[in-house]
């Protein structure tokens, strides 16, 4: 097919310089041991977005007993804190996509081919013709999952699908 495997993009670095870096660029420092950057799970953010503002209107309101306020506003502050430093990595996530976004984009249509011909056809996993554990022992030992995984995060920043099942042959 001819298609890049290499998992690293082209971006931009100081003046003319180019680089290549990998799709761990974009993860920060709350995102260690995770699988993929926290701004992919906007849930989680929200749920804790609307925890502090809950924290803060049970604080306003007098709902908190005397003997605990001093330790809800220390976790109301912790849980801030924690807020905007995602808030800072998803800016700088974002700020390095836009920066490098034909580059970005150039690796996530490659990533779509690839995972386009490694996933079963529509017809086959209807007709029970694949067999799972083929699929994860191919996912595992070809990489195929680091793949997957990198399409996510690009398509999570290109505000595109990133669901890889769209990607099945033979879809209607």
């Amino acid at each position: 097919m001819g298609l890049s495997t290499a998992s690293y993009i082209i971006i931009k670095g100081d003046g003319d310089k180019v680089q290549k870096s990998g799709i761990k660029s974009f993860y920060g420092p709350l995102d260690k041991g995770s699988a993929k950057p926290s701004f992919c799970y906007p849930a989680q953010k929200e749920a804790l977005r609307e925890e502090v503002r809950q924290m803060e209107k049970s604080l306003n309101d007098g709902y908190v007993a005397p003997t605990r306020v001093l330790k809800v506003k220390q976790d109301l502050k912790v849980r801030k804190e924690r807020l905007d430093k995602l808030n800072e990595q998803e800016a700088n996530a974002n700020k390095l996509f836009k920066d490098n976004k034909d580059a970005c984009m150039k690796r996530r249509d490659e990533l779509k081919e690839i995972i386009a011909q490694g996933l079963p056809t529509t017809k086959d996993v209807e007709k029970r013709r694949v067999n799972p554990r083929r699929l994860f022992e191919q996912e595992k030992a070809k990489g195929f999952g680091q793949l997957k995984k990198e399409f996510q995060i690009l398509s999570h920043l290109a505000d595109e699908e990133s669901n890889t099942k769209y990607l099945q042959r033979d879809t209607v």
